[in-house]
């Protein structure tokens, strides 16, 4: 079920959503599958020594990021990448284990492009398609003095607990009743764009 509901969702979103930019960057929005491991791994490595540590709560070294982006379940994940001017610059990942009604949600993205609110784009974006294929919560772990991520969390609505040297936040992900369903029309960017909300939204790249 999880499967079939992922793959229908990435059918819609893997042609991307475009971002308007005042100076100049083209800013793409994507679903990013097995096919796009290398250049997942590829920013992954690019992330500086802190940030890495802040993804994956300790240091990881590049052998152990590319391992870490081949034997990523492509399959059972949900993963957004952010692409500007054709580079992978910024991911969002929602891994979901088989037959589970809750996920774990994850973000990274380069130091030069942390200001540009992409963080904020990826999780609503996980946040909305984890929504769609029907999860109740998902959670999001952190180590306490990662504000980016704090914020991130307060921006969604999630409930941090702190436990075992890690905050955790939960995200209910159930909608409200009076909420209307989200629509599929509108062809691959259509559904992208109304799944996001967004309507010209612009970017902001230093």
């Amino acid at each position: 079920m999880f499967v079939t509901s992922r793959n229908s969702l990435f059918r819609r979103s893997l042609s991307g959503l475009v971002f308007r930019t005042e100076d100049g960057p083209r800013v793409e929005l994507r679903g990013l599958t097995e096919y796009d491991a290398k250049e997942h791994a590829g920013h992954l490595k690019r992330l500086s020594p802190q940030d890495r540590r802040l993804r994956f709560h300790s240091m990881m070294s590049d052998n152990a990021v590319a391992l870490y982006s081949r034997r990523m379940d492509w399959q059972h994940a949900l993963a957004f990448g952010i692409f500007i001017d054709g580079i992978l610059r910024g991911v969002g990942e929602l891994l979901v284990a088989d037959g589970s009604d809750d996920g774990e949600i994850s973000v990274s993205v380069e130091h030069r492009f942390q200001k540009a609110g992409l963080g904020r784009v990826l999780v609503s974006a996980l946040v909305l398609a984890g929504r769609r294929i029907g999860l109740k919560t998902a959670h999001m772990y952190f180590v306490p003095g990662n504000e980016r991520m704090r914020a991130l969390s307060r921006a969604v609505g999630a409930k941090p607990t702190f436990a075992g040297g890690v905050v955790e936040s939960v995200i209910d992900l159930e909608p409200p009743a009076d909420r209307t369903p989200l629509r599929s029309g509108g062809g691959r960017r259509g559904w992208l764009r109304n799944l996001l909300g967004l309507r010209g939204n612009r970017l902001r790249i230093m």
